[in-house]
């Protein structure tokens, strides 16, 4: 696990080194890339951690984004990837909502033998504000699409380090599994 924190670290540091300043903030929310670690947890199953890594880019009022991530847990295989389309209108300087489709995929097989997959397709519907001039919230519910799943609550929160570089903490609900990520967010 050493020898996959060291490079994470370089990574990290790397990155706010040459990270772009920017003052607005909104744009930097969906404009991004980001590297963290991550939690998976399947029902019945167990629970993984796993190095993750994405990023967000807008057209307009439209937002693309993805997840992956990479393994660096000795006693499970856990991974998850995402990958998501959505829209956004801006209530006021200080909120907006956001509509989203996504796809995607947890898995997690553990040394011990167990092992579960969850593969969901979601509209998401989400509100997003800021809670003060260096850290914002988003809520959202999540519908499934297929597998008749239930209605999960997935939350959200950035702290700003300054205009471009945020700490992000997410959770994000799945029928039958869930997955929590503490990231570093760099604005493009």
């Amino acid at each position: 696990m050493r020898r996959t924190i060291l490079p994470l670290i370089l990574l990290l540091t790397s990155t706010i080194s040459v990270a772009e300043s920017n003052n607005d903030r909104f744009e930097n929310a969906y404009n991004y890339l980001e590297s963290g670690i991550g939690t998976v947890k399947i029902d019945g199953v167990g629970n993984g951690l796993y190095l993750s890594f994405g990023g967000s880019g807008t057209f307009g009022n439209f937002i693309i984004n993805g997840q992956f991530s990479l393994d660096i847990d000795s006693s499970s295989t856990p991974k998850v990837s995402r990958l998501g389309f959505g829209y956004l209108w801006s209530l006021n300087n200080q909120a907006e909502i956001i509509i989203g489709y996504n796809v995607s995929k947890i898995d997690l097989t553990l040394d011990s033998g167990g092992s579960g997959t969850v593969d969901e397709d979601a509209i998401n519907l989400g509100f997003s504000s800021y809670l003060s001039d260096n850290s914002s919230a988003t809520v959202s519910l999540s519908v499934p699409v297929t597998g008749g799943g239930s209605v999960g609550f997935g939350f959200a929160g950035n702290y700003w380090l300054n205009d471009s570089t945020a700490i992000h903490f997410g959770y994000e609900p799945n029928t039958g599994g869930s997955s929590t990520s503490l990231t570093l967010r760099f604005g493009l």
